[in-house]
């Protein structure tokens, strides 16, 4: 049983045991201090628990992002960036979302961002015009995460 089942059983537990008689008042501060500190320990833990795995769309987002980075060096003069900097922008992104890379692996990223690359080129709209909306929307990112 993981430490979040058994608080809140507890927490379960305490609230029957108060319904069951009527309490005092000393055992109701110490059931309202009982539950309230159990409450605590539950928020705690949830917010101290381990990245859940990447998911399908945070995967997407991730290969949209390379998309763009990729569309920018073939598409739009910014042949010179530099893959490592590419690289650690995307695991900068990832970080900052709170987002385990742990089973990147697990996806085929080459093709989800081939489909990104493809939609990305597809937009309608004129190539200068695309490239200065994606370098002012997404170069930022290499200047954080470097």
């Amino acid at each position: 049983m993981t430490n979040t089942v058994i608080v809140v059983k507890n927490i379960l537990l305490a609230g029957v045991g108060l319904l069951a008689k009527a309490p005092s008042p000393a055992e109701t501060r110490h059931s309202m201090k009982k539950i309230t500190l159990s409450l605590l320990v539950l928020t705690l833990l949830g917010f101290s628990s381990a990245s859940q795995a990447l998911s399908e769309p945070e995967a997407e987002d991730l290969a949209d992002l390379t998309a763009v980075f990729v569309y920018l060096k073939n598409n739009c003069g910014y042949d010179q960036l530099p893959n490592t900097q590419i690289k650690r922008a995307i695991v900068y992104f990832a970080q900052q979302n709170h987002w385990d890379l742990g089973n990147y692996g697990a996806f085929n990223m080459q093709s989800m961002g081939e489909d990104s690359y493809r939609d990305l080129s597809g937009i309608q709209i004129a190539t200068p015009t695309k490239c200065k909306s994606l370098a002012r929307d997404s170069l930022g990112l290499l200047t954080y995460a470097n």
